[in-house]
């Protein structure tokens, strides 16, 4: 008997460019703790507010030749939300890099969602614990930051002058009040 048949018969796949395209089977532990720290930051601020965060598994509808399943995204007009799914852009769109679907990430999707009109796209990568945030100015998306967590050999390595100018914490661009801290977004990403 196979252990995987269940998993096997709930394969998900996208649609990019009217193309169905098979979901990466297993996403690593990493990658998946990464996306439901992020869902949990957002969960928490969001809470009694308009806006709502999607974890992992939602279908954004975005077009009608792309149907993405992000790895996070917050939504704050409530009548993009149906039952099966969000319908149009995201304010932001999480994408949490596999290596069977970062070309898609950092090619087609970011291109998709850019023309979509999503507000904020974040490319996160559990690997070296980074995020690229890009911000949608005059319809195209532009690298605003790369925050990352840099490994305990490199800080020991650096001057006190070096260490005080990292960056451990940065801003959503549709929440001001809201800090995000680094080692929240890897928090037990090994």
């Amino acid at each position: 008997m196979n252990e995987n048949l269940a998993f096997q018969e709930n394969i998900w796949e996208e649609l990019l460019d009217g193309k169905p395209v098979l979901m990466s089977p297993r996403p690593t532990t990493n990658h998946n703790q990464t996306s439901f720290n992020i869902a949990l930051i957002f969960g928490q601020y969001l809470k009694g507010k308009c806006c709502s965060v999607f974890p992992d598994g939602e279908e954004l509808y975005l077009t009608a030749k792309d149907r993405f399943m992000p790895d996070g995204m917050v939504v704050c007009q409530p009548d993009q939300i149906k039952h099966d799914g969000v319908y149009g852009a995201p304010d932001l769109v999480v994408e949490v890099l596999s290596s069977s679907t970062m070309k898609n990430d950092r090619g087609y999707k970011k291109i998709a969602y850019e023309k979509a009109g999503v507000r904020e796209y974040w490319i996160v990568n559990p690997a070296d614990k980074s995020v690229e945030q890009y911000l949608l100015s005059d319809g195209q998306f532009v690298l605003n930051d790369i925050y990352v967590i840099y490994p305990d050999f490199m800080v020991a390595k650096m001057s006190n002058e070096e260490k005080a100018k990292l960056v451990t914490e940065f801003r959503c661009s549709l929440f001001a009040d809201l800090p995000i801290k680094l080692e929240d977004v890897f928090d037990r990403v090994k």
